[in-house]
């Protein structure tokens, strides 16, 4: 049955929460509204990383791999982490910093865009969580990132080969 109800741990008790499929194929979580006998009124759009569904654990997968970004120059595409022959890469999330020149940096999968870092102010932080992760289209493709000409950035990503 779809959507599952699933309820997220917080400090102030379990809130039920629903999965929302979007038409793109991707999913989110939405906190369900309820009144005040606990009916269901509406949805409010969030995330959420500790999900129970009907009592049973939903298993995310935990990060195995970490690939370090050791001040990397993004002028041209520059492969991040490449798997494992005959495996997928689950990048479940990173962080980034930009030391040289600012702009947009795109993460690819095997060549298009599938994540779009805003620009940062010079040594500006940024870390990023996919939650289960984003697993690659294809098998043995490659993560990348490109950024505007002189680029230099450097950080960890990590996730998983499957």
């Amino acid at each position: 049955m779809f959507p599952p109800t699933v309820y997220h741990d917080s400090p102030m008790g379990p809130i039920r929460m629903r999965v929302v499929k979007h038409n793109d194929g991707t999913f989110s979580m939405a906190q369900v509204l309820t009144d005040a006998n606990g009916d269901p009124i509406g949805q409010q759009q969030g995330s959420t990383t500790n999900i129970y569904a009907n009592s049973y654990t939903l298993n995310l997968p935990q990060p195995t791999v970490f690939k370090t970004i050791n001040t990397q120059v993004l002028t041209t595409v520059q492969t991040i982490w490449t798997p494992s022959s005959g495996k997928r890469f689950r990048l479940m999330g990173g962080f980034l910093t930009v030391t040289v020149a600012t702009g947009n940096i795109q993460i690819r999968d095997g060549g298009s865009t599938v994540i779009l870092v805003p620009a940062l102010a010079l040594a500006t932080n940024i870390q990023f969580d996919l939650g289960a992760g984003y697993l690659s289209t294809a098998i043995n493709n490659t993560l990348q990132m490109i950024g505007p000409a002189l680029m230099v950035a450097s950080g960890t990503v990590w996730g998983t080969e499957e």
